[in-house]
């Protein structure tokens, strides 16, 4: 009966072992999916960043070529005061003058105002650069290890099933059905423990004569509550 009770022992361990696995690379593939979306977000962040940064620096450099060319024209309008020959004329160019210096000096203001914002955003696109580099090493490494572990899981698999199938043929028919019938019903535990008279599987009292029973091992016992397969161990000394 010793031998009988450790098959089963070892064949729940197994079957414990292979659900296991079987989770594990369930789970893996979205821990790594989760991992690429924080790298995309991090990469996204990063390039939305630059953008901002270029697209102030374009309008700096827009801002400075309007200035240039309105400081040409400035020049232009301020040479024909010596060639205009009339009073009105000499007005509307004065005129003139007037508009391109407001215009420029209001170009000057965006100027100004625009080197600020092209500091602001370098130190943005700066810092939002450096926790890209920060933290794209450790998402990296991490999803590659969850690569390798899920490669590794099938042979691991394949390995768990032929240990499965080996401990199952050394069981007899009438016993493995029992055990697969009361795994079925039990969400896949079929063989627990007992101690202090209570019960592995469902944490219920088991009464003192079965208790009794269950440790002299003279025959497979019943949990009386859940009917799982049940054996005697004693945890102090484990």
């Amino acid at each position: 009966m010793k031998e009988k009770l450790q098959l089963l022992i070892t064949l729940q361990e197994e079957d414990l072992g292979l659900a296991r696995v079987r989770a594990r690379k369930k789970e893996l593939p979205e821990k790594i999916e989760e991992l690429t979306k924080s790298i995309q977000l991090l990469e996204q962040q990063v390039s939305e960043s630059l953008k901002k940064y270029e697209d102030v620096q374009k309008r700096q450099r827009e801002k400075e070529e309007s200035l240039k060319r309105g400081q040409e024209l400035l020049k232009k309008a301020k040479d024909r005061l010596f060639e205009v020959k009339t009073n009105k004329e000499y007005q509307a160019v004065l005129k003139e003058i007037d508009t391109i210096e407001l215009k420029n000096s209001e170009l000057e203001d965006q100027i100004i105002l625009g080197l600020d914002q092209m500091d602001q955003f370098k130190a943005e696109y700066t810092q939002t650069r450096k926790s890209y580099e920060e933290h794209f090493l450790q998402l990296d490494t991490e999803q590659r290890q969850l690569s390798e572990e899920l490669a590794s899981l099938d042979s691991e698999l394949l390995a768990g099933q032929d240990n499965l199938q080996a401990i199952r043929r050394d069981i007899p028919d009438d016993l493995l059905r029992r055990y697969d019938m009361i795994k079925a019903i039990n969400n896949g535990l079929a063989v627990v423990t007992a101690w202090k008279e209570v019960c592995g599987g469902c944490h219920m009292h088991i009464p003192p004569k079965l208790y009794n029973d269950i440790q002299k091992l003279e025959e497979l016992m019943f949990c009386p509550n859940c009917n799982r397969i049940i054996y005697w161990l004693n945890k102090d000394e484990q």
